[in-house]
Order: C-alpha cells, then structure tokens, then sequence
C-alpha cells in the first residue's frame, strides 16, 4: 500500500491488485498486533541492524528515515509512540489502525483496488514490462512495482507467489530460508528448561567451531529448543551447510564480568559454593541444568573443588553451549530470507536491472533487517522509493491510457 499510494501521490494512476480479499494481512501481525512499524535512530543505526545487504538498503532509508515515516504515519492520523527498548508503534498499539490508514491514504490519492485477484504472470514487451494477468484477465500497465513479501506467513498472501514472478522474466532468486525464527536443539538437553525465559543474555552462534556473531536480549527456551529476539536475530546470520552449529549463553558476560575478573572473585570468597559466586541471579533450573552438566553439587563451597573442576565450572559459566539441530520452518518464521538477487535491482530506484518498468519492494528483496521494527522500516521504505521511481518512470514515457484500458501502474 505504501508503493501505491507514494506512486499516485506522484501522480500516476494506480491499480493495486491484491491476491487475497483484504489489504495489509500481514501488517496487521506486526509486533504481535501492535504494530511494531519502526525503531528509534539515525540510519545509520538501523543499517547496523540490517546484516543481509545493508547498503544496498541505505539510499531508501535515507529517503525515508524512521522520522520521516513517523511524520508521514501522523499525516495519515496515525500518532506513534516509542517504547523502553525503542520500538516505534502506533500510540493506539493497533496494527489494524495502520492498515486502515494506509487503505484511507491509498484512496485518498486515487488508487483504485482489484482484491482476490491473484497475478500468474508479468506481460512483456521485448525488454519491457507491459502489465500483468490476475485472475485470469490481461490488464495492462506502463510500470509495475512487485510487493508481494517472502514466502512465510502463507495465509497472509505472503507465499512466494512474487518470487516465482519475477524468475519468470529472469530474475534470480536467492534461495529461501526461514529468518527470525526459533533455532532447534537436541530435545533432552533443552526439554527441562522449557518455559525458562533469561530477560536479558548474551548469546553468540557458532558454525563448525567458529563464531558467527553475538547478541544480547530475551531468551526463551522451549520443548524443541531456544527462541526469544537474542536467538531470532542470530537465526538471520546462519550461513549454509548448517553444520555443527551451536548457542552459546554467556552467563559471565551477562552479569559484565570476564573469566580473570570471575576467578578472583571466587579466589576472594572461597568458602561461598561455586554456583553462587559464577551462577548469581541464574533461575535455579537453569543453574541446576549446568550442575548437573559438571557432575556438581549446587552448594559445593569453590575451595573443595579441585583446579580441573573448577576450570569446568568457569567454563561453562563463560560459555554454556546447546547444539543446534535444525530451525523452525519457514511457515513458521516471522521473514523470509533470499528472495530477489540485489544485483539485479538499482538501489536508488529499486527498478529492475533486467525489465523496463518493473519495480520491487518489500521482503520480496533479500534485504532483511533484525527484529524489532527495522524489516518494516525496510519496507515503508522501499515502497516509498519504489513508488516514486515507478511513477517517474510513467511520466518519463509519456503513457497514455494503457492498451487495456486498466491502470497506468500495477502494484
């Protein structure tokens, strides 16, 4: 919707076509309802937290930035707010108020729209886009901008219908995988911390024995494995072959101590157990899962264990590993991963490098940001920017009314 109403607010005539029976399905999920539309801070901040191609991202976030998005959404009578952890939302906390408001902006501008009408494929005119055929009927177009999102949430529309698109007139695609998404692990050594949830952790992926990266936030362990936004945003980092994959919780680094700093503290406090002094704040469970890991009592005072207990202790409190067997499919994920090959796409126009007239937007892209509101901003953004492209692009060739009488521009 923000392509289509940018691209009429420009001026062209759009034709906004939908597969299924109502707008912004997808939208209305966000933040769990909420409508988690952005995060606080400059772009360069949000390219921090956008770790697949985020150059690539920047001319569009640069075009609109999280406040000119906010200033745009209080245009469209919808105030935002900002939270503890810096998220931007709607002040109403009601995801459906966006969609209703990006819905009002779209007619108020012209947009006319075509529902339940899934596109099976682009027309082309030699190197050109000509339009689409939804539903069955030709319609045609001078530019038309694809915004149809991944291939996870498939009840939403979402269902990589516009990938399979865009590869029929030579894109590329990326291959998929399931991003921000819980990581499985190994049932019998996760199974007793189900339901155990760490606030705050430092968390790092590791890939056949080397680091990938590490976060800090919320933790969550489950039946099948561990979840919660830490693991979510290093779910985004998974490279292929998913070999000997590992989460390391950093319990030490959590509470902003180092192995030599933790080592003295015990040292000074002997006759205290090992758990208090390496564990502190630790949930029981989860301190009893590591006790039961070193073969340890819980109130062992550190000055009986011996140097080799002790340097387990300390090792596992640095770095409590769970292994990585797999992740939730990508039905289950909150983005997709791949999508259309950047190097086929102009950053600062977001046209097609293949097709005249043909535009992307949106998680279509294999463009993805962590979460937290930074893949929405990814997509307001590039919608605006492909909405302006797309209807300069139509005023640039001097369209008419199309062959078919439709709409000048498909989105």
């Amino acid at each position: 919707m923000m392509a289509a109403g940018t691209a009429a607010s420009c001026g062209a005539r759009v034709l906004l076509v939908e597969a299924t029976s109502r707008l912004g399905n997808k939208l209305r999920l966000t933040g769990g309802g909420h409508g988690n539309v952005s995060h606080l801070g400059s772009v360069d901040d949000h390219l921090a937290h956008i770790p697949r191609h985020p150059e690539f991202a920047r001319p569009s976030l640069e075009g609109l930035d999280v406040d000119a998005l906010r200033a745009f959404l209080a245009r469209c009578g919808v105030p935002t707010i900002s939270d503890e952890q810096g998220r931007v939302l709607p002040a109403s906390r009601n995801a459906h108020q966006l969609a209703a408001a990006l819905r009002a902006h779209c007619l108020q501008n012209g947009v006319t729209f075509r529902l339940a009408s899934p596109v099976e494929r682009l027309l082309r005119g030699g190197a050109t886009v000509r339009g689409i055929v939804a539903a069955g009927q030709e319609i045609g177009a001078a530019a038309v901008i694809l915004a149809a999102g991944g291939a996870c949430y498939p009840q939403t529309g979402s269902d990589g219908s516009g990938l399979g698109l865009a590869e029929a007139v030579g894109h590329s695609i990326v291959p998929l995988q399931p991003g921000l998404v819980a990581l499985q692990g190994d049932p019998a050594q996760v199974g007793g911390l189900e339901g155990l949830t760490l606030s705050e952790a430092v968390v790092s992926l590791e890939q056949e024995g080397h680091a990938v990266d590490q976060r800090r936030g919320a933790l969550l362990f489950t039946r099948r494995g561990l979840s919660g936004p830490v693991v979510h945003n290093l779910s985004l980092l998974r490279k292929p072959p998913f070999q000997g994959e590992r989460l390391i919780v950093h319990w030490l680094a959590t509470q902003g101590l180092d192995t030599d700093q933790a080592r003295a503290a015990c040292a000074r406090a002997a006759h205290r157990s090992w758990h208090s002094l390496l564990l502190a704040g630790m949930p029981a469970r989860l301190a009893q899962h590591v006790a039961n890991r070193l073969g340890l009592a819980l109130g062992a005072p550190w000055r009986t264990l011996d140097g080799r207990a002790r340097q387990q202790a300390l090792t596992l409190a640095d770095r409590l590993p769970f292994e990585v067997r797999g992740a939730a499919p990508l039905a289950q994920a909150m983005v997709t991963l791949g999508g259309i090959d950047t190097a086929e796409v102009s950053a600062e126009s977001m046209a097609s490098r293949l097709v005249n007239g043909l535009f992307f937007a949106g998680e279509i892209l294999d463009v993805t940001g962590e979460s937290g509101g930074y893949n929405l901003q990814l997509a307001f953004a590039t919608g605006h920017l492909a909405g302006r492209s797309a209807a300069a692009w139509v005023a640039a060739s001097g369209a008419g009314v199309p062959e078919h009488g439709a709409s000048e521009l498909g989105a």
